[in-house]
Order: structure tokens, then C-alpha cells, then sequence
């Protein structure tokens, strides 16, 4: 009997204990979480439109990519870099690995391999559309809701970067302004499998890890782990889009206007290196994209302002030694003069 009262009394003392366990989320807080859930809903809810002619893919270039993701898929990575195509391009062929992005296709077969493993069914296609053969492979099933799945990340992404830039009010903002573009949705929408997808997505992950690596408030320890991240999406860039050159002059000239502006740091320095060495590596390794990259017009300027940070590093350091000589001059003088 008295085991059984201590037993009930160690349990009352644990249930009181289960508020304070429990994770205390403010009403500011929760609210916001509800409006970019909303928003998530409504970027969602448009793209999802065309469904009602039928649960197909959107023109021809998606089927291309289906077709590179669904040999992926059966035949591994490594058939991709071997694989010369004799179905296209009659009667030589192509070779798919320098006429095909792997960011897209990679990402949609990595996608449906962890869905896949968790589970999670893909087969609900001959449901939304029976008459379509397609519609029994639960890839392609994924590659036609990949476009939605792609805005709804890249519209919490917008909203982290807004967030950086100006508060939560304009990170809620700009999230909605992203759900709600006209141009956005038309690369976005449902079937439209192609590089648009990953490329919007990607420039804003740059952006918003190289923005956290140059701030001055973030430890230099969190500001190498954010240069890092920058290069990692700067490569995934490179290696999905062809408009990744246009993001690698725009990020060039940006820290190039920072120089200007006399808004120079070792931590500019350091993040800007950081993040071209690691995503320029990617690019070289690509082969649609390969070495020539590095040397293509549109990337020379990065050189360039790499030269001009080395330069301003070089007579920053120069500076503190200067005036640390002086210092140490005027001690020596006055300890002799003593």
C-alpha cells in the first residue's frame, strides 16, 4: 500500500512538472507562425490552380528533366556522368552530363528516395488522373508537385532574409509579395519541373547566408560557418541554373560597393573568400558548367575585387603595425629619457 501511494505520489510530482516543461511561445510569436503559415497556404493554393486541366507536366523541357531524374533514379549518379543518350539528338546522341543541369534532377531524386524510405506515398496520380499512364510512377508523381513543394520553401526563405534586412514585418512582407508575383508563379506552378524551381530558391539561400556572414553582431566563429553555407548554395546555384553568372556579378559588385563606401572588414574578406573558393570548386566540377567557368567573362570581376579586399587587408594590417611601432618608439624613448 505505501508503494503504491509512493508511486502516485512521484507521478502527481512529475504531472506538475509537465507545464514547465512545456515550450512557452509568445503571442507575438504565434501569431506570426500563423501568417507565414497562411502565406505558405496561399503560395501554395495558386500553383496549384491547373489542376484543373489535369495532373499533368507543364510543356517539354519538364519532361526532358523527368526523364534525366527517372534514369538517375534507376541507374544511379554515376550512370549520369557516362551517360551518352541515342534517344534525342538523332542520329549522333548527346552527351547528357554537358547539355543537362544536375542541381533539378538531383534534387527530385534525393527528394523521392528520402519520401520514399519515410514511407510516404507518391502514387496518388492515377487518382488526380487515371487516363495518364505517367501517372503510375510515383516519381513523376513528385516531379509534377515539385514546382509547389520549391515556392513554399522559397517563401520561408524570403522571409528569414526579410526578417535580417528590416524585422519580422518585412520578412512577412516580402514572403508575401514573393507568393503572390505573377513571374514567380509562372515557374512555379504545378508541372512546371524545371531550373527555375531550384534557382529562385538557391539565390535566396545565398543571399541570406552571405548576409549573415558579413554582420559585424555574429561571432567570427558563426560568421565562417554562415561563408561556408553561402559558397555550398552558391554552387548548388551554379550547378542548376544558367543564370547563377548573373548572381556571381551581382555579389561581386555588391562588395565592391561596400569597398567603396568604406565599409571594409577582415570579415568581408574572409566570407568573400570563403564563399567563391567553395562555390566556384563546385562549378569546376560540374560538367555542363566545368573549368572554362572559372574564367568566363561574367566571373573575371570576382578576381578583381578579390585583389582590391587583399589590398585593403594588406594596408588595414600594415596600419596596426605602423602604429604599434610608433607606440613601442615613443616607450623605448621616454624609458631612456628616464
Amino acid at each position: 500500500m505505501k508503494a503504491a501511494k509512493g508511486a502516485l505520489k512521484k507521478i502527481g510530482l512529475l504531472m506538475q512538472r509537465i507545464p514547465s516543461l512545456r515550450p512557452k511561445i509568445s503571442h507575438s510569436s504565434l501569431i506570426k507562425g500563423t501568417m507565414l503559415f497562411l502565406i505558405i497556404v496561399i503560395a501554395s493554393g495558386i500553383r496549384l490552380m491547373p489542376l484543373r486541366w489535369g495532373f499533368y507536366l507543364n510543356e517539354f523541357d519538364p519532361y526532358y528533366h523527368y526523364y534525366v531524374a527517372k534514369n538517375i533514379a534507376e541507374n544511379g549518379l554515376s550512370y549520369w556522368f557516362s551517360w551518352h543518350d541515342y534517344a534525342g539528338w538523332y542520329p549522333y546522341g548527346r552527351n547528357v552530363p554537358y547539355v543537362s543541369n544536375l542541381g533539378l534532377t538531383l534534387t527530385a531524386v534525393s527528394l523521392y528516395k528520402i519520401l520514399s524510405s519515410l514511407g510516404v506515398p507518391l502514387n496518388f496520380g492515377l487518382t488526380l488522373n487515371p487516363l495518364d499512364p505517367l501517372s503510375a510512377d510515383p516519381l513523376y508523381n513528385l516531379c509534377v508537385i515539385f514546382p509547389i513543394i520549391m515556392a513554399a520553401l522559397t517563401c520561408i526563405i524570403m522571409y528569414f532574409l526579410g526578417r535580417d534586412l528590416g524585422g519580422d514585418s518585412v520578412g512577412l512582407f516580402a514572403a508575401l509579395l514573393l507568393a503572390l508575383d505573377s513571374s514567380y508563379i509562372s515557374r512555379t506552378s504545378l508541372g512546371w519541373f524545371d531550373d527555375e524551381t531550384i534557382g529562385i530558391f538557391s539565390t535566396l539561400l545565398f543571399a541570406l547566408f552571405f548576409n549573415r556572414s558579413i554582420d559585424a553582431k555574429k561571432p567570427i566563429k558563426y560568421s565562417l560557418i554562415y561563408a561556408v553555407a553561402s559558397g555550398l548554395a552558391l554552387g548548388y546555384l551554379c550547378a542548376s541554373w544558367g543564370a547563377a553568372r548573373y548572381l556571381v556579378a551581382i555579389a561581386a559588385l555588391f562588395t565592391f560597393m561596400l569597398l567603396l563606401l568604406k565599409r571594409y572588414s577582415q570579415r568581408l574578406f574572409i566570407s568573400y573568400a570563403t564563399t567563391f573558393a567553395i562555390a566556384f570548386s563546385i562549378a569546376a566540377n560540374v560538367p555542363r558548367v566545368g573549368f572554362n567557368f572559372l574564367f568566363e567573362t561574367f566571373n573575371l570581376p570576382v578576381y578583381g575585387v578579390l585583389a582590391l579586399l587583399c589590398i585593403a587587408e594588406i594596408i588595414r594590417r600594415t596600419a596596426a603595425m605602423s602604429r604599434k611601432l610608433i607606440y613601442t618608439s615613443i616607450f623605448i624613448i621616454l624609458v631612456a629619457a628616464a
